[in-house]
């Protein structure tokens, strides 16, 4: 009898310190670093103008690292009009990952676009400028589910790509690095 009460006890407690143990409660994050792909990054949709500030510019990346590649995708509105001013403020707008492993989807990891990113143009008209663009990670799905976190991308945006499309020419995203926290 003392032995199987002296069990049920240690049963108990042992339950008790495993689910209240902090460090059971804790995921560890890990940090993934993604680089564009030379070349592949396009601006697909200028945004529209409205009072002098730009809703809704998307761009669309490759990028691989990590040993998996994805799309990187972007919508961003902000203050001014590009590259005719020394830098714009990015207020909002949203992103997503979608990852690849061995030529297969394994998820897609999405967010928002948050306070204190921007791009700087370094004098007005010089139609190349650096986004330096904070994320927050609000989820995922398949083998992102769950996921919270941050991010950040840094990389170039030049509007004398070079790149025509039906004679206009396109804003191509370059030199970047994309990096998630989850």
């Amino acid at each position: 009898m003392k032995t199987i009460r002296f069990l049920c006890i240690f049963i108990i407690i042992l339950a008790m310190v495993l689910i209240g143990s902090p460090a059971l409660a804790h995921q560890a994050t890990s940090q993934y670093t993604y680089t564009t792909v030379k070349n592949k990054g396009f601006e697909i949709f200028p945004g529209i103008d409205c009072s002098g500030n730009k809703y809704g510019a998307t761009f669309v990346t490759e990028v691989s690292g990590n040993n998996t590649k994805g799309t990187l995708s972007a919508s961003v509105n902000y203050y001014g009009t590009g590259p005719h001013t020394p830098s714009n403020i990015i207020f909002g707008g949203s992103w997503t990952l979608t990852v690849t492993t061995n030529r297969k989807v394994s998820g897609t990891i999405f967010g928002n676009i948050v306070d204190q990113s921007s791009i700087s143009w370094g004098t007005v008209n010089t139609n190349r400028g650096h986004a330096d663009i904070h994320l927050s990670i609000t989820g995922g799905t398949e083998d992102y589910k769950g996921i919270s976190g941050s991010g950040e991308f840094i990389g170039d945006d030049n509007h004398v790509s070079g790149i025509y499309i039906f004679g206009i020419q396109v804003p191509t995203v370059e030199n970047g690095t994309l990096t998630l926290t989850y």
